[in-house]
């Protein structure tokens, strides 16, 4: 391997620097590795700083610990940093593992390290531990810093990130002087214990392998519009945007066969457009094509015939003189104000990394189809919902309360886990005369990304994204719950 990277600089023409030596040795041989060491003039009493980045994960869990311990051993003055993977049990880290043993390099130390504190033990032989996961790491970085990186390029693709950076962390194991570095991360939290476990039942279908889509029931069928990824799950063919707004039956009787969707037609934006259901119908609104391509673009899926000879038809709303600005990562609630069914339309991110405020909402009239501006008044103490994307909202179902929002990411891209109900203000007497009022939040964590039901009463989270690997799946009234897969089970 030396040979090899020192042919590559030289042909590179790097001259390397006098004082900088290589040197080989199997990290599994601790006496060959503290002799090459010795060769190439290592001082082990002068501070010293190790650096492994993803290195132990790929030795046996024994060899691994053997060369921490070697290690706190041997250098007076030390500081061993380490990158690497934990949490290998959630959907994420099954298919990280499933990738490395496919590029034949399988993490064999991860199952029996998975966490922070199985890694911290790793290292007890040192006399200061610090570990935090990458989230706890961009959380210690400079507000300026990270201005300044989410400034190079447009960046949308926030679930993805936040997922890796779960799933990866850097410790720092201290002996000597060097335990007396600044702490610069603080506690890393975790998620609430799962106490309960519910099971689901899995439709048999040929399924679309998408992300950042919009899905809806309506007239006992599933309506899904565009998010990225692949037309057909079961074509071999590339990954992209996806325009198209797809349907199948939801049929009780016919869970268990196996059905396609079928294209109704094409939404202007793909990824993360909102659909609502009014009635038999569903309303599609926004969205994006790239993350400076937002619309506000508005199209309708309703059904033509009774039974079965139902035939789905897609019509494209235009030529409104009042509409809302375009947005994506936005919610919209069916609501009812002075018996109207309305579409309540809040936040999202817009043009030019615009993230829009909650003093302001847009409701359709989804008879009309007409859209109007309405603006919201405070709660109680003067305050609002701070500006947010990617939060969920739900219906309260009351003439007074009309929905509750909850989580999202604030404009700094801060996970929030606050929850606010949006009502009438009877004292005006106007419909649309709206006020705030804060909430006991459903979520146990702050969350985005999710997905918030009201049912008989329970507030039911499905999904999302928080700050650790730990997310439970579904949460009722603030309580996490696992979620049965026996498919997942069979593959472990």
């Amino acid at each position: 391997v030396l040979a090899r990277k020192n042919a590559l600089l030289r042909r590179a023409s790097i001259n390397m620097p006098a004082w900088l030596h290589s040197c080989g040795a199997d990290l599994r041989d601790l006496r060959e590795v503290e002799s090459s060491l010795r060769s190439a003039g290592a001082d082990f009493d002068l501070p010293t700083l190790i650096v492994a980045e993803v290195v132990l994960a790929y030795m046996e869990p024994a060899e691994g610990d053997a060369l921490a311990k070697w290690a706190a051993g041997r250098f007076s003055n030390c500081l061993f940093g380490m990158y690497e993977q934990i949490g290998p049990h959630d959907p994420f880290g099954r298919f990280m593992r499933r990738h490395f043993v496919q590029r034949q390099c399988p993490l064999r130390s991860l199952l029996t390290r998975p966490d922070l504190e199985a890694q911290r033990a790793r290292f007890a032989s040192f006399h200061r531990v610090d570990a935090a996961d990458m989230t706890a790491t961009l959380s210690a970085t400079p507000v300026d810093e990270l201005k300044r990186v989410a400034g190079l390029e447009p960046f949308d693709e926030y679930e993805e990130f936040h997922l890796k950076c779960t799933h990866y962390f850097c410790l720092a194991a201290m002996t000597g002087q060097c335990t007396r570095a600044k702490k610069i991360w603080s506690k890393v939290e975790t998620s609430p214990a799962v106490q309960h476990t519910v099971s689901v039942h899995r439709l048999r279908d040929r399924s679309i392998s998408r992300f950042g889509l919009t899905a809806s029931y309506a007239g006992g069928h599933l309506v899904v519009c565009g998010g990225h990824g692949t037309y057909d799950a079961f074509a071999s063919e590339a990954h992209g945007r996806q325009t198209s707004v797809l349907y199948r039956s939801l049929d009780p009787k016919r869970w268990h066969t196996e059905q396609a969707f079928q294209q109704i037609g094409e939404h202007k934006a793909a990824m993360y457009c909102s659909s609502t259901t009014v009635g038999s119908k569903v309303i599609l609104f926004g969205g994006r094509l790239g993350p400076h391509q937002p619309t506000n673009a508005l199209a309708i899926c309703s059904w033509i015939g009774d039974g079965v000879s139902q035939q789905p038809q897609l019509e494209v709303m235009e030529g409104m003189s009042l509409w809302p600005p375009a947005r994506w990562r936005h919610s919209a609630t069916l609501v009812s104000i002075e018996g109207k069914d309305q579409v309540l339309i809040l936040g999202g991110r817009g043009a030019d990394e615009a993230i829009f405020s909650f003093d302001v909402a847009w409701l359709l009239d989804a008879r009309q189809l007409t859209w109007r501006c309405c603006r919201i008044c405070p709660a109680s103490d003067g305050s609002y919902p701070c500006p947010r994307h990617s939060h969920s909202a739900a219906s309260l179902g009351s003439d007074s309360d009309l929905l509750m929002i909850c989580g999202g990411l604030d404009e700094d891209e801060k996970l929030l886990g606050d929850a606010w109900i949006l009502q009438r203000d009877e004292s005006k007497g106007a419909g649309d005369a709206l006020l705030w009022r804060k909430a006991i939040s459903p979520l146990p964590r702050p969350r985005y990304g999710h997905h918030l039901h009201v049912f008989k009463g329970y507030y039911i989270i499905i999904g999302g994204v928080e700050w650790t690997y730990e997310t439970a799946p579904l949460c009722c009234n603030g309580v996490p719950l696992n979620v049965r897969n026996y498919e997942d089970d069979a593959e472990d």
